[in-house]
């Protein structure tokens, strides 16, 4: 089988759309365990093959590609790790300061509210923690942030008033 120009553009395409990926997902703070995962398994399973086919080859500015685009995702998915602290500590320190507003609201309408929008005075949470309401109270809930296990999350019970990790 023979390297062509078509199979080239083929992995170059690949890398341009895992790279837009990454800018997009800059952009918008997406940096979970989830994305780090895919990036993970992408660097793997995608460039390294396409270097070794490269090398193969003989094809040289392919094989440099690859590489960066293997550095790249690997570098992505490192990132990920790095935040994960200044996640959690963001999540956990939104919920602290959240908790007076919320019981000020319960005793003034007699239930929670089911948004956080309706709490005037309270900043917005961090976009990756979900808050929920039910008959025991509230909940928040966020991602278990650089763990390798992408389904991971930290929830915060009012009714019990601490917070646990669900695998």
């Amino acid at each position: 089988m023979r390297m062509s120009a078509k199979n080239g553009g083929l992995i170059g395409g690949i890398g341009f759309i895992l790279a837009l990926i990454v800018a997009l997902s800059y952009s918008i703070g997406w940096q979970g365990g989830v994305v780090s995962f895919f990036f993970w398994v992408g660097g793997i399973f995608v460039s390294v093959p396409a270097v070794i086919l490269a090398l193969v080859f003989g094809k040289w500015r392919m094989a440099i590609m690859g590489g960066v685009l293997f550095a790249a995702c690997l570098s992505y998915s490192t990132l990920c790790q790095h935040f994960a602290p200044q996640k959690t500590e963001q999540a956990r320190k939104f919920v602290a300061e959240a908790a007076p507003y919320l019981e000020a609201y319960r005793k003034e309408h007699g239930s929670y509210p089911e948004r956080l929008s309706a709490l005037k005075d309270l900043a917005s949470p961090p976009w990756y923690l979900q808050y929920r309401v039910d008959a025991n109270g509230y909940m928040f809930l966020y991602p278990s942030w650089g763990d390798i296990s992408c389904f991971d999350f930290w929830e915060y019970n009012s009714g019990s008033d601490h917070w646990q990790l669900h695998t």
